[in-house]
This record gives C-alpha cells, structure tokens and sequence, in this order.
C-alpha cells in the first residue's frame, strides 16, 4: 500500500500536541550501531523499582517526527507502567537514504530535514538494527521482562512496527500501529506460520484519508486468510485519545477495554473468526 507523507500529517501527528513532561527521563544517548551512530531516548518510569521486570514499550515515531515523540506520547499511556525507548527514523539529509526515498516513488521536499521509516530492503535493515540495538540499550540500563517486550508506532512508524514484529514473532509480546497499515512489499508474510500466536493491533482514526476503514477491511480479510491475530479498533475523530489508554490496557491485560457506549468500531480477525469493517 502507497501512503502519501503529505497526508500523514493530518493522522495521528495531529492527535499529539507538543507536551512538556515532567517526570525524569534519560538524555539523548550516542550508541554504535553497524558502524554507525543512533539517536534514540530511553525514558524510565515515575518511581522506578529496579526489583521489578518492568515492561518495554519500543516506539517508532511518526512521520517526519524523531525520538523525542516518545516524551510526547508515555504521558497519555501511563507515566509508571513501563520503560519505554525509541530509536530515531532515518535522515533524509543523508545521500543514501535519500536516494532511496525517491527511488520509492515519494519525491515530496517536506521531510527532506525530518526522519522516516522507509520500506525499502536497506532501510528496513537498517530500522530492524536500532530497534534491537535500542532493546539491548534499554536491557542495560534498566531491569526489562523479556516476555513483555511490546513494539508500537504510529503512521509509518506503525507499519514498520507491524513489518519488524512479523519478521521476528518470537521477540515480542504483541505489536501496535496507531493509523498505519499492513506493509504490502518486500514480503512481510514470508514468515506467516510463526506469526499466528502474535498479538497484532491496528488502531486508526475513522476518518485517516491514508489508511482508510476500506483498506482496513481488505487487510482484514487477508489476516483471517492467513490465520493471524489480529484486532483493527476504528476511532471516531472526538475519541482518538482513547487510543493511548486503549494501549495501556491491552499492553497490560491482553484485552481492550469493552465500553458500555459505541465510540469505536472494533473487528478481529483470527483462524477462529471472521469479521468485516
């Protein structure tokens, strides 16, 4: 699925104001990484106890966006609990990574300064890199349970969220994309078997005009056919910031919350069930 970056904007970055927070967080940190360096934030948790194995919530930001989304977003998730990291996307300013967005079709001259996750073999490499060299970083410093590592992001953040957890089933707890579908290139169902037991959630703004209910409903159908676990949960514009409680709940429990009232539309699909937008 082609997604106009334009567009995105108008998603889930609207959803985010800038938000000045207050509890501690680490500074931004220099890592090596394939030879390289890597900017990403690691943030801890109000009133951290290190006799605890906390959760780890690895973020991919937005488009156009950087690390520093992650001081935007933990305050309407929760303040305390979990360890939360995110790695920064890649420069546009770079030549290489340059090239390769506009050998992807984008020519737009928007995020030419910005960072963005591309889907193109070299940069989901490169992506796949710092989201586990930003694990390795976070299991350092802090006390992290393995088995509840979870992996999130939002707009193309989201979908290479989606892509890294398909390709990698057994090293997360489950998978969230705010407003980001289902990548459709370079095979991220190659390993389709081992994505089963994977808890996968889409949660979308109804009325995204990139990933819409439409595409959803298709994407749907394509997850039942390949026996997946896969919850896509639709907001009303007035109700996106449901979304982050939504997240923590699920994070939490392994369930979305059920409201009494309709302000969401939510579909599943599974080996079990079929179900349509």
């Amino acid at each position: 699925m082609g997604m106009n970056m334009e567009n995105t904007q108008d998603t889930f970055s609207s959803l985010v104001n800038e938000v000045e927070s207050s509890f501690d967080f680490q500074s931004q940190i220099r890592e090596s990484s394939s030879e390289q360096t890597f900017l990403h934030l690691v943030l801890s948790p109000l009133g951290y106890e290190s006799g605890y194995a906390y959760p780890l919530i690895v973020w991919l930001h937005g488009d156009g966006k950087n690390e520093r989304q992650l001081v935007q977003i933990m305050p309407f998730i929760s303040l305390q609990n979990y360890i939360s990291v995110a790695p920064r996307g890649l420069s546009l300013k770079e030549k290489k990574w340059r090239d390769i967005f506009h050998r992807s079709g984008q020519s737009t001259n928007r995020y030419m300064s910005l960072y963005n996750w591309l889907e193109e073999p070299e940069a989901i490499a490169e992506a796949e890199q710092r989201i586990f060299d930003s694990i390795r970083v976070a299991q350092q410093k802090y006390h992290i349970n393995p088995q509840k590592i979870f992996l999130a992001g939002a707009d193309q953040g989201g979908t290479m969220a989606l892509r890294i957890a398909a390709s990698h089933p057994d090293s997360f707890a489950g998978v969230i994309s705010l407003d980001g579908g289902f990548p459709q290139t370079n095979q991220p169902l190659r390993c389709w078997h081992s994505i089963r037991p994977l808890r996968m959630a889409i949660l979308k703004n109804r009325n995204n005009s990139v990933y819409t209910t439409k595409m959803a409903a298709q994407q749907l159908k394509m997850f039942h056919t390949a026996g997946m676990s896969v919850t896509i949960r639709e907001y009303p514009n007035d109700k996106r910031f449901t979304m982050f409680s939504d997240m923590n709940h699920w994070f939490m429990t392994g369930k979305f919350p059920v409201s009494k009232q309709e302000p969401f539309r939510t579909k599943s699909a599974s080996k079990h069930q079929k179900s349509e937008l």
